[in-house]
């Protein structure tokens, strides 16, 4: 039996895990990212290459931005359904830099031509990665629950005289309280929060900043939330920062309500958190998280 080189496959593992940084760009690791899920063929002496079945995608820091713009993109390519997101804390000195480990599967296809007498059907997962209520529409039988959805869907698409200011909600009072707080922690380029405050505050909600696809691209809300919105502490349970988009049971039901609350979890509360694949646990608050 003669066995050509190009037949040769090394085997693939089952699982690999993938480290992404910002020292090199999003295309290096598409290429990376692609041979892992697609295999590649035997060339130049290098005998094939399997396809691995999952592969978990690592982002310390800065790098989470390249880690989800890579699984983003290797989603809409159809080449991996993300299946989870893990966050973690990692001690780094003084503080806490932020990771994210997100869980890729590579999909199967199967034909969906039908057997005789049989049937092809084809199901899908909508994968969600936050617990937003007001982000994604369920089918349920209380007719209250889509009413309150299409009034939602209705204020975000035409908010008209219901489209305040920043700083109509979020007072001055409110964010020197806010700077009072970051300046305790000693945390650096306050003097340009203050001038980013000073552009914005003016801004509608709905339309300056909720619809603005710069706000959107640069991760400036997205990120922070998705480290405090839920917290998984070290027993098991989570944490709900105080907000309507997650399972948060306070009453929230004005600014009011809600600012002596948020301000409470997330600079003062320390919440004990695993700090590692050992089973090391550190108590920490909320703002640290967002400090890489």
């Amino acid at each position: 039996l003669v066995v050509s080189p190009t037949a040769v496959m090394t085997a693939a593992p089952e699982k690999m895990e993938m480290k992404v940084s910002t020292k090199k760009d999003l295309a290096f690791f598409l290429r990376a990212a692609r041979v892992f899920l697609q295999g590649a063929e035997a060339k130049e002496g290098k005998p094939a290459r399997a396809p691995v079945d999952e592969l978990q995608v690592s982002g310390l820091g800065e790098a989470i931005k390249v880690a989800v713009s890579l699984c983003g993109r290797l989603e809409a390519e159809g080449l991996a359904v993300i299946d989870a997101v893990e966050t973690h804390y990692r001690e780094m000195g003084n503080s806490f830099s932020p990771q994210m480990l997100i869980h890729l599967r590579r999909p199967t296809l199967v034909p969906l031509e039908a057997p005789a007498g049989g049937l092809s059907i084809l199901t899908w997962n909508l994968a969600a990665i936050n617990n937003n209520p007001f982000e994604y529409w369920i089918s349920h039988s209380d007719a209250a629950y889509a009413e309150l959805m299409d009034q939602v869907e209705a204020f975000i698409d035409d908010p008209q005289d219901r489209d305040v200011s920043v700083v109509d909600v979020f007072t001055p009072e409110l964010f020197s309280e806010l700077m009072q707080q970051m300046k305790a922690l000693d945390w650096q380029g306050l003097d340009t929060v203050e001038e980013m405050w000073k552009s914005i505050q003016q801004r509608k909600i709905v339309s300056g900043v909720l619809k603005d696809k710069e706000l959107g691209a640069k991760r400036l809300m997205s990120m922070p939330d998705r480290f405090t919105n839920t917290i998984n502490l070290a027993s098991g349970a989570m944490a709900f920062r105080p907000t309507v988009i997650n399972h948060c049971s306070s009453k929230l039901s004005s600014v009011a309500e809600w600012w002596p609350q948020w301000r409470r979890f997330m600079f003062q509360e320390e919440l004990e958190l695993k700090t590692g694949k050992n089973g090391d646990t550190k108590r920490i608050r909320p703002c640290q998280m967002l400090s890489t």
